[in-house]
């Protein structure tokens, strides 16, 4: 693999030819030895907080679980950036994409949640096909790694590039569809009284995500 630094983002992006032709459009990933971006540091919780459940439904009190919601909350609103500070504006979108799904994996996986979950799920599985319809056919897919010892954020599978003559327009469709999920989870917050600033929040951290599309 070829390293390539980006010394004003603190950024390596490490390239290797040889990739998967399904890397870019089909479902299977293809290996670790792919390409890699290591970002630095950000410090601040392990995406997946110690004591959650993901994927055990029905586990855990009422107040665990809410805890649970917090934490993957907290954790995706600091690992989202990640994607922001890609040095390649055409990896931010299936970056987000997957960010999002680890995010849906990380809530309480029991009923109530449900809605809100599936939400994210969707706008992540919208996102990733965006970025598929627009992909690159020169740049390679990447995986993402955080550049440090203990518990580095990473990308659960290869990044689509979307294509630079493409991305104008890829970014308008993005930010519409986490618009939309952002009305969706509003509305799902209005129909839980208990859960109601807990949904709220996942709105405002979904809406808000806009802004890591923005070209640097």
């Amino acid at each position: 693999m070829k390293p390539i630094s980006f010394a004003s983002t603190g950024l390596v992006l490490f390239l290797s030819l040889g990739l998967s032709s399904t890397a870019t459009g089909g479902e299977e990933s293809v290996t670790p030895e792919g390409p890699i971006f290591t970002p630095p540091s950000f410090g601040g919780p392990v995406f997946v907080p110690p004591g959650a459940k993901p994927g055990l439904p029905g586990t855990g009190s009422a107040p665990e679980l809410e805890e649970q919601m917090a934490a993957a909350t907290q954790s995706f609103s600091e690992a989202r950036y990640i994607c922001a500070r890609l040095p390649k504006d055409g990896y931010r979108i299936d970056c987000l994409a997957d960010q999002l799904a680890q995010y849906a994996a990380a809530m309480p996986q029991t009923p109530e949640y449900a809605e809100v979950r599936q939400i994210v799920e969707q706008t992540a599985t919208k996102l990733n096909r965006v970025a598929k319809r627009n992909a690159s056919k020169t740049a390679p897919p990447a995986r993402l790694r955080e550049d440090r010892p203990v518990n580095p954020r990473r990308s659960s599978r290869p990044i689509v590039p979307v294509a630079t003559e493409s991305l104008e327009t890829a970014t308008a469709e993005a930010n519409a569809i986490l618009a939309e999920a952002e009305t969706l989870l509003l509305r799902a917050s209005e129909r839980s009284q208990r859960r109601k600033v807990a949904f709220s929040q996942v709105a405002e951290v979904v809406g808000s995500s806009t802004v890591l599309l923005r070209s640097s």
